[in-house]
């Protein structure tokens, strides 16, 4: 051993010195993995956590950013990228959609050990194959690179990568078999809507982008910081932030010149929020008790309103658990209160066909003229999987009998004529329940002159949720991607007026029983750039996707 500070002399002593130099390195370099690994799994669980906290019914909305932050620089050290990404958006996904367990145990009796399962392994994983996907090929790309002696423009191919790479995965999400709107980034902004007029021209896809582009810009900057190159990391904090201040004001100037458009058309519709829970609707008979709740909102909604446009009353999802078109009692009622309002009325009812021997089941909605004349019906044609369309294992019963329901044909405008508008139709584009996060039917709607959405829902399966709120953050997207005012009705849940740039005007509570009133004002059609041409965002994305990988061999 050294004496006095000198040198050790013997063999023993030398190699005693050797060793302890390379223990003293190989503990270092294990120390740094260890907090590495270490580092994985807390930027998973984090992030997930931050972008639930994003999203209604929290919607603390200055969470986005930092969540993808956080996410890409645990990615950047992932050994699995793959799994990396999956467990992160099968956590969110999780929590998103919690409010699945409660129908599952309390009105199909699953156990709650099976619920959770259902929950994580379905709901939570099939959605996060595209994440994972995502996570692999940004991955390969980030590790190919040397960000710090990489010149600023390198470093801007990066971030335009990854935001036409995830505006990819999450569209592939959105359209497969179990895809839905559901977590779709541009939904959180429905409590901050003048982000949302930029997806009159990109629809939603174009939210996502800028989203996860100054996410990675400010991850860089980060990175830069973190190593002394201050003049990039500059660059790269400043120009996010720019594009962000730049989308808000945009949108609250489009917002004010909307504001001068010609008002066309008048409609003045009453929701009926009859706050019945899901357990009182199942009870036997108990229609009947519920008809004189549905009966007494109706004939009291328009006695304060005078006749200078036309009137709607709009009533659920199966705001009666019977078949309404062949109970004689019901449209009596129907036509009674058509009589005393002067109202136009749109019930959701279960409804059924003959067809051979077999009986066909539907979650139908009528339109009633205010004589009670059935005058249209529309079949929900997307049924919520697992709940209304039958899957292997899952035994699913119907408002009617313990049978699924069949999907409708075709979608369908529900024309109500104006007594104010020298013959002209008033154009219900009408949708029921998880319909409003599929975006196809929506766009056929809007192509068949669809002028206002309506989408009719029976929240009162997931009790007190957040779910109602999702789902009206999915329809304030429609509304301001297409241009065109929506309503949202739910007898138990949140009902809601939304105007063409996705903005709630007026809400109910959940449980609340009262009448939600306003005139939805019909403005001069002038088709917004996305409702020309869908998905065409998505489409450059794709072909910038593809150019990278030609060019550089990333993948």
């Amino acid at each position: 051993m050294a004496i006095n500070g000198q040198p050790p002399t013997s063999y023993n002593e030398k190699s005693f010195f050797i060793f302890s130099k390379k223990n003293r390195q190989k503990y270092f370099n294990s120390t740094k993995n260890l907090c590495i690994n270490f580092k994985i799994p807390i930027c998973i669980f984090t992030s997930s956590i931050m972008m639930r906290l994003a999203y209604p019914s929290f919607s603390i909305v200055i969470l986005l950013i930092p969540a993808w932050i956080l996410f890409l620089d645990g990615l950047k050290n992932a050994k699995k990228p793959f799994i990396y990404g999956f467990i992160f958006n099968s956590l969110f996904s999780t929590m998103l959609c919690s409010w699945v367990i409660h129908p599952m145990t309390d009105y199909y009796n699953y156990s709650i050990i099976s619920s959770l399962l259902f929950q994580i392994f379905v709901i939570g994983a099939i959605p996060s194959l595209s994440i994972g996907l995502f996570s692999k090929i940004i991955h390969q790309r980030i590790n190919n690179l040397n960000f710090y002696e990489s010149s600023i423009i390198k470093g801007f191919n990066i971030v335009l990568f990854i935001g036409v790479t995830f505006v990819i995965c999450e569209w592939l999400k959105i359209i497969s078999p179990l895809g839905h709107s559901l977590g779709h980034i541009a939904t959180v902004f429905y409590v901050i809507p003048e982000f949302l007029a930029i997806t009159r021209f990109t629809g939603g896809s174009g939210l996502s982008f800028m989203i996860i582009s100054s996410s990675a810009m400010l991850w860089l900057s980060y990175l830069m910081f973190e190593n002394g190159k201050y003049f990039k990391s500059i660059i790269y904090g400043i120009i996010p932030i720019v594009l962000i201040i730049g989308i808000y004001l945009y949108g609250i100037i489009i917002i004010k010149k909307h504001q001068s458009r010609k008002i066309t058309q008048k409609i003045d519709i009453a929701i009926i929020h009859a706050g019945i829970d899901q357990s009182s609707r199942q009870r036997d008979l108990s229609y009947k008790k519920n008809i004189i709740i549905y009966r007494n909102l109706s004939l009291n909604t328009f006695e304060d309103y005078g006749i200078e446009s036309q009137r709607v009353i709009i009533w659920p999802e199966t705001a009666l658990s019977i078949n309404i078109a062949t109970n004689s009692e019901v449209l009596k009622l129907i036509k009674h209160i058509g009589e005393k309002t002067g109202a136009w009325m749109i019930i959701g009812s279960p409804s059924y066909c003959e067809d051979g021997e077999n009986r066909k089941f539907y979650n139908s909605a009528f339109l009633f003229s205010p004589d009670g004349s059935i005058i249209d019906q529309y079949d929900k044609i997307y049924l919520l999987p697992f709940f209304e369309k039958r899957i292997p294992i899952f035994n699913i019963f119907t408002e009617l009998n313990k049978k699924p329901y069949s999907p409708g044909v075709t979608s369908n405008i529900f024309r109500i004529k104006n007594i104010n508008s020298n013959g002209k139709y008033i154009n219900i584009g009408i949708f029921i329940c998880y319909e409003v996060g599929i975006s196809s039917l929506i766009h056929g709607l809007v192509q068949k002159g669809a002028e206002l959405l309506v989408n009719i829902s029976n929240d009162s399966w997931f009790d007190e949720s957040s779910e109602s709120l999702q789902q009206l953050s999915i329809l304030s997207l429609r509304c301001a991607e297409y241009g065109l005012p929506g309503v949202r009705v739910s007898g138990y849940g949140i009902a809601a007026f939304v105007d063409p740039f996705g903005r709630v005007l007026k809400a109910s509570n959940i449980k609340s029983r009262m009448v939600l009133k306003a005139c939805q004002r019909i403005h001069e059609n002038k088709p917004t750039l996305y409702s020309c041409f869908k998905d065409w965002f998505v489409l450059i994305c794709g072909l910038l996707f593809i150019g990278f990988i030609l060019k550089q061999k990333i993948i």
